[in-house]
């Protein structure tokens, strides 16, 4: 498969659509990417045919909860430097993320990383985005602090969960299912955060839709 990191997938591969009739087609292929992935063999990225020649290896599906399902990242503020903490992963090229959502108490992943860096960025990313945050609640002197006590001899708090989950994404299909099933998290009966997945900012789904990445950590997945 071929990406674009952080860059529109029509910023590098293959000629602009220029006329009118070009422009009807495209609109036509937008509306048919987000809604079948699957044509043929063939994948649809906004503006360009892209043949499944490419394979992403270690990719999975990584699940983090905050304590006691509480919704301790509730906030924009917060939601959004969970976001960007990423980006030194990213940067560093320990790992690749190609989808996610933040909810109000858990996170969703889409991300290829090298097993034997996982332990590294699970304890690494948890950590640090707990230690920030409960800093920042504890300059705040928020009541907040209150529900996160620990019962563990080794820690005053705990803000995730621990034993984060992971899941094997093996095929184009699970891919797909998969970043499906994240972008519409928010829609979901239970949270009902927005009618329409692309309307939730904190989550790739917008950047799935325009075909193009808002976040520096995100990677468009252009097959």
């Amino acid at each position: 498969m071929r990406t674009n990191d952080a860059q529109s997938c029509s910023g590098t591969v293959g000629p602009r659509a220029t006329s009118a009739k070009h422009a009807a087609t495209n609109s036509f292929l937008f509306v048919y990417f987000r809604l079948f992935p699957f044509i043929s063999g063939y994948k649809l990225c906004p503006n360009y045919y892209y043949q499944m020649n490419e394979k992403i290896n270690n990719l999975f599906f990584f699940t983090a909860t905050c304590l006691n399902w509480k919704h301790l990242i509730h906030q924009d503020s917060t939601k959004l430097f969970l976001i960007n903490s990423l980006n030194y992963y990213t940067e560093k090229s320990i790992c690749r993320i190609y989808g996610f959502v933040i909810m109000p108490n858990h996170i969703h992943l889409i991300i290829a990383i090298n097993n034997e860096q996982r332990n590294y960025f699970q304890h690494s990313y948890l950590k640090f985005t707990a230690q920030t945050i409960i800093g920042e609640w504890r300059n705040n002197k928020s009541i907040l602090l209150n529900s996160i006590k620990s019962t563990q001899a080794d820690r005053k708090f705990q803000f995730w969960e621990r034993n984060p989950k992971w899941k094997s994404i093996q095929t184009d299909e699970s891919f797909w299912k998969t970043l499906r099933y994240i972008h519409d998290n928010p829609t979901q009966e239970h949270w009902k955060l927005v009618e329409n997945a692309e309307d939730y900012m904190m989550s790739s789904a917008k950047c799935y839709l325009k075909g193009n990445s808002e976040f520096t950590c995100l990677t468009i997945y252009c097959p």
